[in-house]
């Protein structure tokens, strides 16, 4: 059925193409963010009647119409006292001009490849710009709840490891209590499947075992006047600049050998196929700490179902990853000349400079 004349006035009714990518984030004045020993509790109060978001795109437009964002630098800078310096001891955000989207629950992944662990991230081309975790937002009320929920449904639906020689993929086992279906990974599988020929899986799917490795952060919920039990072991992150609050958690298991990584994130009905890059811990962790904008070029690159060289990132973007992205509709034709004017293309998005430097500092992880 094509979308009919009468049903544009009403309500609630759109594009499967753009009513699949609703979300659901939160729209919180009020928080706290207290200090403790070994990590940081965020506490969050709302309810039915709270303001919520449902589209992407309302982002960028409260970003324009929030009167009190020309405060978000201040208020980073507390905020990383809070959770970077630990020279602040609490942080009590209370600014109606200046809401905060609750929540996106994101993993990184600790890959181990060739005997050393590496970060494992994902190439953002639009705002903000950058390696990024395997990461987005809460699609329902239960995840607003416990958005450990959605840490591992992101974690399981962004990334696939692929072992062409042996035609399997590599699943990660089900660590929480929800071993619930993910539709939206079966989707992304089976658009990869003609992409990947004779590589394509065959035989069944191999267990891969993945440590999450928790922090020493909590979070409290109170929802509707009702406060749920702290949820430990996990990350938080609060950016001020992005106006957002995600609860993370890092993801380690080892790379069989050969194998490759493919990115199953689904816009629109479509593959967004986005370049995956290895950085060594150590080396990623160093230059997080560098100020100023930076381009990373990761020890191992993947795009397409094939490693790549990594010396070649950029010519990959402008050649390969963005023309398909406008060839199917999913940016706009002036993407590449925006990429070619960006003073960096590739950094560190804010979220996941936080964590790498939250690891490295070994205030948060403990084995």
């Amino acid at each position: 059925m094509t979308f009919p004349e009468w049903l544009a006035g009403v309500g609630g009714v759109e594009p499967l193409e753009q009513a699949e990518g609703a979300i659901l984030q939160v729209l919180l004045a009020e928080f706290n963010l207290v200090r403790e020993q070994g990590g940081v509790r965020l506490r969050v109060a709302f309810g039915p009647e709270s303001p919520a978001i449902r589209r992407r795109e309302t982002r960028s437009a409260l970003r324009g119409r929030m009167p009190g964002f020309g405060s978000a630098p201040e208020v980073q800078r507390a905020l990383e006292e809070v959770l970077l310096d630990g020279t602040r001891e609490r942080y009590d955000h209370q600014d109606h001009g200046f809401p905060f989207r609750y929540a996106s629950g994101g993993a990184l992944p600790l890959i181990v490849h060739a005997g050393k662990e590496h970060y494992g991230l994902f190439y953002r081309d639009i705002h903000p710009q950058g390696w990024n975790i395997a990461n987005g937002s809460c699609d329902s009320l239960g995840e607003l709840i416990d958005p450990r929920r959605t840490i591992e449904r992101e974690f399981r639906e962004e990334l696939i490891v692929l072992e062409p020689a042996a035609h399997r993929e590599h699943v990660p086992a089900w660590q929480g209590a929800w071993p619930a279906p993910c539709p939206e990974a079966d989707l992304a599988r089976v658009l990869w499947r003609p992409r990947l020929g004779d590589a394509a899986p065959r035989a069944p799917a191999a267990p891969i075992e993945v440590e999450w490795l928790g922090g020493g952060d909590s979070l409290t919920v109170c929802w509707a006047g009702r406060e749920f039990p702290p949820l430990g072991d996990c990350l938080v992150n609060v950016n001020a600049l992005d106006f957002g609050i995600e609860v993370d958690r890092i993801a380690r298991f080892r790379l069989p050998d050969g194998a490759l990584l493919l990115d199953g994130e689904v816009s629109g009905g479509r593959l967004l196929d986005r370049p995956i890059g290895l950085f060594e811990r150590g080396r990623l962790e160093s230059l997080a700490r560098a100020p100023g904008p930076q381009d990373l070029l990761p020890d191992v690159l993947f795009f397409a179902g094939a490693r790549r060289a990594p010396e070649r990132l950029e010519a990959l973007v402008l050649d390969e990853f963005l023309p398909a992205l406008i060839a199917a509709g999913l940016r706009p034709p002036e993407s590449r000349a925006r990429f070619r004017a960006l003073a960096a293309k590739y950094g560190l998005c804010p979220v996941t400079r936080q964590l790498v430097l939250r690891r490295a500092s070994a205030q948060a992880i403990s084995r």
